[in-house]
């Protein structure tokens, strides 16, 4: 064999074992990870019934703003009952197989139950997602603790550390990085519920804290008759774990007088992402300034979508689109 062709075959095996060591070294992580997520995620399949209310108090620079209540009725990942009373709204939503059953006191939901869907649902914030996988462990000191952090990476880029108990599979942490939105979630006071363990305390935070979610009541519940949703609810499609909706462009393009008009004016505005990959019943939630809604509006508008999918079937989906007058407008998409 020829020299070159030695060396290339001679670099491919040094590729192909550093590849199959790093697969290794990684594979306890992974099974660290999935132990954690097996103690606390108290919703997954075949987990016993429960019943869970907790008080909500959200932050404003780092201060106490709004106080609210949640109470989650709960038989399976596809049965049950969910209500959120924050910002004078009240939010009740009850899951029936492949549907979701809504009812509202306004036409839109706020900045804070948006928050608090992100809290109750913590164990998704402790999974690898789509092409994540677990990086390296390191020992760190976060607030006089030593913590066990796993760095969890897409391809090349960081996307959070999940921060663990370093003698048990619990979760204590999770941190992104700036270049991925910062903040994250602290998680504190575990408390036993059958063979998992929940925190009694959950915090999200950025650069302050934002919102506190305390876990007042989880006890067993004993089946019972379906919910059944009030007359004036409203049903929309929905599964478990939908293909996301996707921006078909990077960013807003929209026309230089929209945009001259909202520059440095912070706006919040709710809508539904049809499944024609438009938006829908726009909804002004804040604006800081003297904006009409039709600006702002006209600004949503200039990001169209590819819908999001339940097994191949396009599925409508609400969102929130922040304006901060500072930078690009975000989304929990």
């Amino acid at each position: 064999m020829p020299l070159p062709y030695r060396f290339a075959s001679f670099s491919l095996l040094l590729l192909i074992m550093s590849l199959s060591a790093e697969a290794q070294e990684r594979t306890p992580v992974n099974e660290l990870l999935q132990q954690m997520l097996r103690v606390v995620d108290i919703r997954a399949e075949g987990s016993p019934p429960f019943h869970m209310r907790a008080t909500v108090q959200t932050f404003e620079d780092g201060k106490p703003a709004s106080k609210g209540s949640y109470d989650l009725e709960w038989r399976s990942p596809t049965s049950w009952q969910e209500e959120i009373r924050m910002d004078n709204l009240r939010q009740l939503r009850i899951a029936d197989g492949d549907k979701i059953w809504q009812d509202r006191s306004l036409p839109y939901f706020t900045e804070s139950v948006e928050q608090i869907g992100k809290v109750t649902q913590f164990p998704f914030h402790l999974r690898l997602l789509g092409k994540e996988h677990a990086g390296k462990v390191q020992e760190k000191e976060v607030k006089r603790m030593r913590l066990r952090c796993v760095e969890v990476k897409a391809e090349r880029f960081k996307v959070k550390d999940i921060c663990l108990q370093p003698d048990l599979a619990i979760p204590v942490r999770v941190d992104y990085p700036t270049q991925n939105g910062g903040g994250g979630f602290e998680y504190e006071d575990f408390i036993n519920f059958g063979e998992h363990r929940f925190p009694r305390l959950i915090r999200d935070f950025d650069k302050n804290e934002l919102l506190e979610f305390r876990v007042e009541e989880l006890t067993q519940m004993p089946g019972a008759a379906p919910f059944v949703p009030p007359l004036n609810a409203k049903s929309h499609r929905w599964c478990l774990n939908p293909t996301p909706a996707e921006p078909l462009s990077e960013g807003f393009l929209m026309p230089p007088d929209i945009e001259n008009k909202i520059r440095g004016v912070r706006g919040v505005i709710y809508g539904v992402i049809g499944t024609d990959g438009n938006w829908h019943d726009l909804a002004l939630v804040e604006s800081s300034g003297k904006v009409s809604e039709a600006t702002w509006f006209s600004a949503v508008r200039s990001l169209r979508f590819r819908p999001a999918t339940c097994g191949g079937t396009s599925i409508e989906t609400e969102r929130l689109i922040k304006f901060s007058g500072k930078s690009s407008p975000s989304s929990s998409w």
